[in-house]
């Protein structure tokens, strides 16, 4: 990653957390011509790990764990083994998926989001567009053909 996207970055979401808010505002500073190059991806962090064994947590848990069963239902995920919680690194699959999270976060497909944190859920896609509340990460998931899911 640029380094000076990547400080960009780190000043929108230090911003955002000061201010009370866990959505990053508009990268006004940011040209989207750069934006662009750097491609949909986001990996690397400890929250993007975080998310995965979210995932990993919720389809894998067995009947009597009354939480994960709440979050497969929300998600509209199948119970399904580790292995089938995959990241996805194809830009062209995370551009797909961040135009996904923006329609459903926002309702139009606004610039205000850049990255996301995509995974493979056995049929499904999982998507993580940086926001965290008090209880974890807010995430999407969508079927293969980019069908809205759930909510979790």
């Amino acid at each position: 990653m640029n380094i000076s996207i990547l400080a960009v970055t780190v000043a929108l979401v230090a911003a955002a957390v000061s201010a009370g808010s866990h959505v990053p505002s508009p990268p006004k500073a940011l040209p989207r011509a750069i934006v662009a190059q750097a491609g949909a991806c986001q990996w690397g962090s400890t929250t993007v790990n975080s998310v995965r064994d979210l995932f990993v947590t919720i389809v894998t848990a067995d009947d009597d764990d009354d939480a994960a069963d709440s979050a497969r239902f929300h998600l509209n995920l199948p119970a399904t083994i580790e292995d089938s919680v995959v990241k996805v690194t194809n830009a062209a699959v995370c551009d797909r998926a961040l135009t996904a999270y923006r329609i459903q976060k926002f309702g139009a497909d606004t610039g205000w989001l850049n990255k996301v944190a995509v995974f493979r859920i056995y049929d499904r896609y999982g998507v993580y567009g940086g926001e965290l509340t008090p209880r974890g990460p807010i995430v999407f998931t969508f079927d293969l053909s980019w069908t809205y899911k759930g909510r979790f």
